[in-house]
């Protein structure tokens, strides 16, 4: 509802963040249209071509990019992408290593949600979250899809934030006993109340932790990384987007041109391909043959590669991989088109 008072102001009600664009046209549409405007304005309405932040490098396959590079679950690498566009490679970068075999990276603040510690880091510094429950209630929302995941969350996320923001022991109880009285608001029941929770939240820097983490049943992880396995799992995801054969004709072509030996059990790591020689071997190859300078700069460049100067086996097929990607689009649509256009996933709304 757009309405304008007898003293000119002009007012808008209603409507929701999936709306706001439409909200902001019909607004300025009157305000040009009551306060006789239409000689000032130079166009037509823009705001239906204005990028969001995060829509400018996005695609609906970011999330395997995302998935190839740093080793996420699936559910986890197409909702950093949906919710966080192209600054999910960000958030990603501040993921640390999770100890197990897969994923790789991106430990969850809860089992059952796809929301990672990496998180409230990106939160702290790039969205001003100052409070757990900022975190929890205001950035991914874990508070209001389920009270006792973010119960369970919460001392994880209190001591990431103390990490980040330096906060002192009385901070962290702090934060924790706003945290507990935010979700008990929630409607979650049964928590310790009063004295009994002073006591669990108490501020000894060796036993608040502890408390806290004994009441929700949180656990860290522990289990050293173990990195040749973590490196084979990359690799066999990133091979499994090949049908058979592709893979031999791949290493073929490769071995050829660096003079790697394909009976060598070393041969994956003992050829370099140079970066100008990319495009002509992908000549050589049937699928590839038609790729364009524009989109391999693309696949680069997503990849991390584009300040490489020579790629191993393994890199070439991540960039091999990419290329396939790109096939999966609409026929006729550049990579430009799909990277300018404003999907429907991204025109609002969000976290």
């Amino acid at each position: 509802m757009i309405h304008v008072s007898e003293s000119g102001l002009l007012t808008i009600a209603g409507g929701k963040w999936t709306t706001y664009r439409k909200m902001a046209e019909e607004t300025v549409d009157e305000a040009v249209k009551v306060f006789g405007l239409g000689n000032r304005v130079r166009s037509g309405c823009v705001t239906e071509n204005v990028h969001l932040v995060g829509s400018d490098g996005w695609t609906r396959n970011m999330f395997i990019g995302l998935i190839q590079r740093y080793g996420l679950a699936t559910d986890v690498a197409k909702h950093l992408s949906d919710n966080y566009g192209d600054r999910a490679w960000t958030v990603c970068s501040l993921a640390n290593p999770t100890g197990e075999v897969w994923p790789l990276h991106g430990t969850r603040l809860s089992s059952q949600y796809p929301f990672i510690e990496a998180e409230v880091r990106y939160a702290v510094h790039h969205e001003y979250a100052q409070t757990a429950v900022d975190v929890l209630a205001r950035r991914c929302r874990l508070a209001f899809l389920n009270a006792q995941a973010a119960l369970v969350a919460l001392p994880r996320v209190v001591d990431i934030m103390s990490a980040e923001l330096s906060w002192d022991a009385s901070r962290r109880t702090t934060e924790l006993h706003r945290g507990v009285a935010f979700l008990r608001s929630m409607g979650l029941m049964g928590l310790p109340e009063g004295d009994e929770l002073t006591r669990i939240l108490s501020p000894s820097p060796k036993s608040w932790t502890d408390s806290v983490k004994a009441m929700v049943g949180w656990k860290p992880v522990t289990q050293p990384i173990n990195v040749s396995a973590a490196l084979s799992a990359a690799a066999a995801y990133t091979r499994a987007q090949f049908e058979a054969g592709e893979m031999d004709a791949l290493r073929s072509v490769f071995d050829a041109r660096t003079g790697a030996s394909s009976d060598s059990a070393s041969a994956e790591h003992s050829g370099r391909l140079r970066k100008d020689s990319v495009r002509e071997l992908l000549r050589a190859l049937p699928e590839y043959e038609h790729v364009r300078d524009g989109e391999l700069r693309y696949v680069l460049d997503e990849a991390g590669f584009a300040a490489r100067e020579d790629f191993d086996f393994n890199d070439f097929v991540e960039i091999c991989a990419g290329l396939k990607e790109i096939t999966l689009r609409p026929a006729g649509q550049s990579v430009k088109t799909e990277r300018m256009r404003i999907p429907v996933e991204k025109s609002g709304g969000g976290i």
